[in-house]
């Protein structure tokens, strides 16, 4: 099957930042809706674009939900439709690139900014939904700032160094490539730097890498989107900067941190992850207390692949979220802690068949329970 059709954001702006920074944003849901901001970040080199498929399928359940209808999470005590947001990172899209370095320090300082211009307050979190190099970008984020925070999904999230291991030699390999760029960048101008980097092979070559389905119009739709996406950024400075980010922190830098914060994690992986190898994303799973979603046959594209799968986990979270809310808000209640670990995310209209997701829920930290450390529990969602 092709990939899924979908409305795109129902707006692009630009805001104004501290310090003159300036950032697009595209905007899934009407800036007056109701319920907790979700902010969706982007992977390396993507855009916002590489994230439509999750804002279609999530507005779709939420919709769904809110309205009453059958099916899963149709008691879920939603509030109304959260508004969904995803920024362009500085530089890449039509995000203007930053004046200073692009390090994490900047990048989490940025988002910060973003949240703050969003609303966020302690008595108003946000929940923060990140794709690979944008997980670690959320995780950072949530242990700087995790009064502002109601809950943290990481997609595909990068949990193993990409400096050790038998994946070394191409993080190596790749940072010479941008470095060479950057390079030529410095001789010949951006022009040819820029040429050098987008050059339709490298691209093609770098997407048939990702790509794990075995469905060819599936695999055409992905290779065009990253044609279409993955050149997007402004300059070889910025590209380098922020791969050098992606390969020297990980999700795990703030594992304690956020195994002790006071809202839930969710991971989302996939078990053919070359990138982010499933092991790690286990142990880090474990080791915060997460809920760990793993799809089957599904690589580091879990946003191209199996979109309606890392909507419906990122749904049931925010459910749960509402159930909390509606919980705290009845005289002599107690949030639950300990979301129920038989509840499985409801299989979506995905862009493909396969398997459902293999879920291991582990109780996730409750707002009084500090680490929510507990045993998990496995389980198949046949398709």
């Amino acid at each position: 099957m092709s990939g899924p059709r979908r409305p795109g954001p129902v707006a692009r702006e630009d805001l104004d930042l501290p310090g003159g920074i300036r950032l697009r944003v595209a905007r899934y849901t009407p800036r007056g809706s109701p319920g907790p901001p979700v902010v969706l970040v982007h992977g390396f080199r993507g855009d916002h674009h590489g994230l439509d498929t999750i804002a279609l399928f999530l507005t779709r359940r939420r919709r769904a939900e809110t309205a009453g209808a059958s099916g899963p999470g149709q008691d879920a005590g939603a509030g109304g439709l959260e508004r969904i947001v995803a920024p362009d990172l500085p530089g890449f899209g039509a995000g203007p690139p930053l004046p200073g370095r692009h390090d994490l320090a900047a990048y989490v300082r940025v988002l910060a900014d973003l949240l703050a211009a969003e609303g966020a307050t302690p008595d108003r979190p946000v929940v923060l939904v990140g794709h690979s190099f944008g997980s670690v970008l959320v995780a950072h984020l949530a242990a700087a700032r995790p009064e502002l925070v109601a809950g943290l999904a990481l997609v595909n999230p990068i949990t193993s160094d990409p400096l050790a291991g038998p994946r070394a030699w191409a993080s190596r390999a790749t940072r010479g490539y941008y470095g060479l760029a950057r390079g030529l960048a410095r001789l010949a101008g951006p022009g040819p730097a820029r040429a050098f980097l987008a050059w339709p092979p490298v691209v093609r070559a770098m997407s048939e890498a990702m790509a794990t389905t075995r469905d060819p119009a599936l695999r055409a739709w992905i290779h065009d989107q990253h044609a279409r996406h993955f050149s997007t950024f402004s300059d070889a400075r910025v590209v380098a900067e922020a791969f050098e980010v992606s390969i020297t922190h990980t999700v795990r830098d703030v594992e304690a941190v956020l195994a002790a914060a006071p809202f839930p994690v969710l991971v989302v992986a996939g078990d053919a992850d070359d990138i982010a190898p499933l092991p790690g994303q286990r142990a880090f799973a474990a080791a915060v207390g997460a809920r760990l979603v793993v799809l089957p046959r599904v690589g580091h594209l879990v946003h191209y692949e199996r979109p309606d799968a890392a909507a419906d986990a990122v749904a049931d979270l925010l459910a749960d979220l509402a159930a909390r809310r509606a919980d705290a808000g009845r005289p002599g209640s107690e949030p639950d802690p300990d979301p129920d670990p038989d509840h499985a995310p409801a299989p979506g209209p995905g862009p493909g068949p396969g398997p459902g997701p293999e879920l291991d829920s582990r109780p996730g930290p409750g707002p009084d329970s500090g680490s929510g450390s507990g045993s998990g529990s496995t389980r198949t969602v046949a398709r």
